[in-house]
């Protein structure tokens, strides 16, 4: 199941939040408590604005910058890209495209580094955070 989807035969999530509402505003179901029915019509706006609908996948767009950054480390992936990862005092973490100075999915690009370096993370049983802050222990130990 999506979050959303354009295709209109889909069932995704922000179907089933507004199929809720129409029957809830038909008078088909009980109704819904006002704070309850502002909370849902906020999620699916949420969502219509962080999930970009492309080509039938959908894209996490990622966050904005939450504090400082107190530190950072150059990667290159086996491809040859060159990624910048940055932690903030928040406890953050953020990858940028060296080249273009674009946001990556964080989580995505460290993995793909502790995988092809070898490096001793079990990254699927981790949090983005605690990816980034392990990876950059190691990287900083290693200079």
């Amino acid at each position: 199941m999506y979050w959303n989807s354009e295709d209109t035969n889909s069932i995704t999530v922000v179907k089933l939040i507004q199929n809720i509402l129409e029957l809830e505003q038909k008078a088909e179901i009980s109704p819904i408590n006002e704070y309850m029915r502002h909370t849902l019509k906020a999620f699916v706006r949420y969502v219509d604005s962080a999930v970009a609908i492309s080509t039938g996948r959908k894209k996490m767009r990622t966050g904005q910058d939450i504090g400082d950054v107190i530190e950072e480390a150059e990667i290159t992936t086996q491809n040859g890209v060159k990624h910048r990862i940055i932690r903030r005092d928040s406890s953050q973490i953020q990858v940028f495209n060296s080249e273009t100075d674009e946001k990556e999915i964080a989580r995505h690009v460290m993995a793909s580094y502790i995988d092809e370096n070898k490096i001793n993370i079990e990254h699927a049983k981790l949090n983005t955070r605690m990816i980034g802050k392990k990876l950059l222990d190691i990287l900083r130990n290693n200079k």
